[in-house]
């Protein structure tokens, strides 16, 4: 499997080279926006929550929580996105950097609260019966499915741009907090584009 910072190392040069100096992001803006994405994960959960199967009923006419959670999250990967855009090229952090010593931290408590969000969503699709081709809403399981792929492939960018700005202790445990939260996408992506029928029988 590559890791992250294979693939950040790679285009290292290149990115490095198009990113003007006054462009740096810093560690305290890293940090900040960590917490801006902590608190996203948690404001998502409560709609998550109310997924079940009168809701989703509910969503063939647009109505229920499942559009609108839909729409925020797809607000959310464009947050993100915007991030990955602004941290694109700007240099590593310097040695002894305070604020950069908490990035690790932060990135931790993102994932918390990120997975909290996918499990929620994993357990609750089950109450909504969303199996392709036989659940009530086939075509919501492929939305959702497309949403959390995209999510996964913003955040993996995301700890990508921040491995790049990091020394080498902090990579390590940025790494190990990604690497958890990427089986939980993959576990969530699964049930949505999968559909597991015997979880919804048992």
């Amino acid at each position: 499997m590559v890791s992250i910072r294979t693939i950040t190392t790679t285009a290292a040069g290149l990115l490095l080279s198009l990113a003007p100096a006054a462009l740096a992001v810093t560690s305290a803006t890293v940090v900040n926006n960590l917490a801006t994405l902590e608190g996203k994960s948690y404001a998502l959960q409560d709609p998550a929550r109310e997924v079940n199967l009168v809701n989703a009923q509910l969503s063939v006419t647009g109505l229920g929580p499942i559009p609108g959670l839909i729409r925020e999250y797809r607000d959310f990967i464009t947050f993100v996105s915007g991030l990955n855009a602004a941290y694109q090229g700007s240099p590593p952090f310097a040695a002894g950097d305070a604020a950069a010593a908490t990035i690790p931290t932060s990135f931790r408590r993102f994932v918390v609260a990120h997975s909290i969000l996918l499990n929620i969503l994993t357990g609750n699709a089950r109450l909504a019966g969303f199996v392709p081709g036989v659940g009530v809403l086939p075509p919501l399981n492929v939305d959702f499915g497309n949403v959390l792929s995209d999510a996964r492939a913003a955040l993996e960018t995301y700890a990508a741009r921040i491995v790049a700005l990091t020394d080498a202790a902090a990579d390590a445990q940025i790494q190990s907090s990604w690497a958890e939260i990427n089986g939980t996408f993959n576990a969530a992506y699964s049930f949505y584009r999968s559909g597991l029928l015997n979880d919804i029988l048992s």
